[in-house]
């Protein structure tokens, strides 16, 4: 994203600032950053939404590489994440803490562009240090690929290089990683990163861009996008809606009455008038022995509610 802090990119992080708080987007991954840990902190002190966890490039962290997540801390446990880094500027692992006392690992990546020998080489290399440190899984990995798995994940279709397919394939059938979005989307093809001539017009696409999660925890997995965003890249958005383990269900809520229906005098005399005839039908009841299981105090009543919500969402519909 080319976002090191600078005035010439602050727009792009209030616009990102912007993009989590409008699309409660919880956890969002960013490659190719740029960021110092000084420009890390300045930012943190600024944008108050959010907690960074980077990982710089360690030679050049001003103009190559970088890795970034960050943790929108009004919905998630962002005190208690802890990062490691298992590729300095290349790949960065986050540890969350989950609700029911699970813990959630994240990987964000950033692969090497523009040489087949050294993307091949990342992936093998990245596996193996993710298993020097110990960690049992990979829950979810994400970020820029640079190199696609099938041949129509790039437009016009070609596909990558054998030996950099077989890299990452053997990395995340190491880590039991799954390709959520073309799971999901088998038959579809799609689009994150396109390049331009420079008339403008646009040359190649690609689905560089993926998030893979492991294969335990794709059911749980859902609302798999991929949108623009206003952040001021020719990246386009990868997302996730991710279920942990005991999150109570929601539902659609409570059907409700808008007030400012009620603010036109035919509605309401119309809703007091059904309502008075409800309560008549109700009334008899309490001196004739005539209930039925069709026709009853019950059923009145859930009759009359529906009869007025459909009322006021015609009056609703009418009045936009």
């Amino acid at each position: 994203m080319n976002g090191g802090g600078s005035n010439r990119s602050e727009a792009k992080w209030a616009n990102i600032n912007y993009l989590l708080k409008s699309e409660s987007i919880n956890i969002l991954a960013l490659q190719e950053t740029h960021l110092t840990e000084e420009a890390s902190n300045l930012l943190g002190q600024k944008f108050n939404r959010f907690r960074i966890l980077a990982s710089p490039h360690p030679t050049h962290p001003t103009n190559r590489g970088g890795v970034v997540i960050l943790i929108n801390k009004h919905n998630t446990r962002w005190e208690s994440a802890t990062s490691e880094e298992i590729i300095p500027g290349r790949a960065l692992l986050a540890k969350f803490e989950l609700n029911d006392g699970g813990r959630l690992n994240i990987l964000a990546v950033y692969a090497p562009s523009g040489d087949d020998a050294a993307n091949a080489e990342f992936w093998t290399l990245l596996s193996s240090r993710l298993t020097d440190t110990g960690i049992r899984h990979i829950d979810i990995m994400l970020g820029d690929m640079n190199m696609v798995e099938n041949r129509y994940d790039r437009f016009p279709p070609h596909p990558d290089r054998q030996s950099v397919v077989d890299a990452l394939q053997h990395m995340k059938t190491s880590w039991d990683l799954q390709d959520g979005w073309k799971v999901l989307n088998p038959d579809k093809n799609d689009h994150t990163f396109q390049t331009k001539r420079r008339n403008g017009q646009i040359n190649s696409r690609s689905r560089i861009d993926r998030i893979y999660v492991r294969d335990a925890l794709i059911d749980r997995c859902d609302e798999w996008r991929i949108s623009e965003t206003g952040v001021g890249t020719d990246h386009s958005l990868v997302s996730v809606y991710f279920t942990p383990k005991g999150t109570p269900f929601v539902g659609p809520g409570r059907s409700s009455v808008p007030d400012f229906v009620l603010e036109y005098p035919d509605v309401r005399r119309d809703i007091l008038a059904r309502a008075k005839a409800a309560a008549d039908q109700i009334h008899q009841f309490a001196h004739l022995n005539n209930r039925t299981n069709e026709s009853n105090p019950q059923t009145i009543w859930h009759t009359l509610k529906r009869e007025i919500m459909d009322l006021t969402k015609e009056m609703e519909a009418s009045t936009r």
